[in-house]
């Protein structure tokens, strides 16, 4: 038998029937000791009455109550010197013997007899009783037969029903195993069914179908991603050839070839860093992205993002407000994420527009706030602008690829905070709030 169920099956089995070994050996011991044990209290009690009730006649005749005796047993008595005055059975020695009262065991044509000798006083004389033991070795050889043959049929038919109870316990896991070598990328919405009972294997099934819940989203979430990236690509690259084949159409001058040439460089840097985005998530995903955790402090990270922004210029009026908010995290990581928020609302916001920045900290945490004065994010829509490729309506998205939210949500994850839109009916514009674990060091 192969398998756990067999496995299960033989371990069991071997089990049963070591337990059931040890029992017969305890029970066969203790048998045998209480049957010896009766008998000789048994033989004690007739040798007794025997010495009792046997008497001296007044003539000088010994009368010997050998009806008390009913078990063939043979006897020998003694004078008091030791020489055989009267025997029954057997060929009892003529003596004279040193005789001592007690129990001994002696062998007659291989049977073992037990043998007491008392000395009676009523009649001054010496009696020993021997009685055969083979009714006791004959109850203890059917016993042992009973063991020999009942421990090995309890086995095979304890066995019989371990195999078949295996088997019905273990259905669930040979059609896990089925379900298993089926699945593909396009069955992953199958379920197994639910069991009924609560135990090992229902729990078993229940997280399988959880795995294959995990696994029909990640495989959905992978298939979103490859078709928008394409998406996204496509465009681009075929922007890129047509502005190729018409500078190629025809001989031009110099210039035009410079300015077909300058267009599909900043086409190629524009894809470049979409690339590098869409490699960063991928990364980002697989939990290949290392980085080192280092105290920081956001209020540090937003006011040099701020100042590199308002160095490159803009028609936005900035209204900053920096209180300690130290961390715990990786440089890098989180500068791209403040740059990412910062850039997105300098897209976001009409020129002459404001954008707030701050950091604080809140109820144990630092906190980084970003609010633009653009058109907003309705309601319904405050969810999907973290999703990949996901732009809003035209007022609100520009010339990005809708990945820059998307990163940020996945920094955050890494440094074990949240981002999240907040609403505030009083003003207008998206208002980004980042909150991450506070660093006390």
């Amino acid at each position: 038998m192969g398998g756990i169920r067999g496995r299960l099956t033989l371990w069991y089995v071997l089990l049963l029937f070591l337990t059931l070994l040890f029992f017969s050996v305890v029970v066969y011991l203790g048998v045998e000791r209480s049957l010896y044990r009766w008998f000789d209290h048994d033989l004690a009690q007739e040798v007794q009455q025997f010495a009792r009730e046997s008497e001296l006649e007044d003539d000088g005749e010994l009368d010997l109550e050998y009806e008390v005796l009913s078990h063939g047993e043979e006897v020998a008595v003694y004078d008091p010197q030791g020489v055989l005055v009267a025997e029954v059975g057997g060929l009892a020695p003529p003596g004279p013997l040193r005789l001592e009262t007690g129990f001994d065991t002696h062998f007659k044509n291989g049977v073992p007899w037990r043998r007491l000798t008392i000395y009676a006083p009523s009649v001054k004389l010496w009696v020993r009783v021997s009685r055969s033991q083979e009714d006791v070795r004959a109850s203890l050889r059917a016993l042992f037969g009973l063991l020999l043959v009942g421990v090995p049929l309890t086995v095979l038919l304890a066995g019989a029903g371990g195999l078949f109870l295996a088997s019905r316990l273990l259905n669930p896991l040979d059609e896990i195993t089925r379900r298993a070598a089926t699945l593909g990328a396009e069955g992953l919405s199958e379920r197994l069914q639910s069991l009924e009972s609560d135990d090992e294997l229902a729990r078993l099934v229940e997280t399988f179908n959880q795995m294959l819940g995990r696994l029909d989203e990640a495989f959905a979430r992978q298939k979103q991603f490859t078709s928008d990236a394409a998406h996204e690509l496509r465009t681009p690259i075929a922007r890129l050839l047509t502005r190729a084949e018409v500078a190629l159409s025809r001989p031009r001058e110099s210039e035009e070839y410079q300015a077909s040439l300058n267009e599909i460089r900043e086409g190629l840097e524009s894809m470049g860093t979409l690339v590098a985005k869409l490699l960063a998530l991928a990364r980002s995903d697989a939990g290949a992205v290392a980085f080192e955790r280092e105290p920081l402090d956001l209020a540090d990270l937003a006011a040099d993002a701020v100042f590199s922004l308002q160095e490159e210029g803009g028609a936005v009026r900035w209204e900053t407000y920096f209180a300690p908010a130290p961390v715990l995290g990786d440089q890098t990581r989180l500068t791209e994420l403040v740059l990412n928020l910062l850039e997105n609302a300098v897209r976001h916001t009409p020129e002459g527009g404001t954008i707030k920045v701050s950091t604080s900290q809140r109820k144990g945490q630092a906190e980084l706030s970003v609010h633009d004065s653009g058109p907003g994010v309705p309601e319904d829509l405050k969810e999907r602008i973290f999703e990949r490729f996901y732009q809003a309506e035209a007022s609100r998205h520009g010339q990005g690829a809708g990945l820059g939210l998307p990163i940020c949500r996945s920094i955050v994850a890494e440094h074990g905070g949240e981002i999240f839109l907040q609403r505030e009916a009083a003003q207008r514009g998206a208002h980004f709030v980042v909150r991450l674990p506070l660093s006390r060091g």
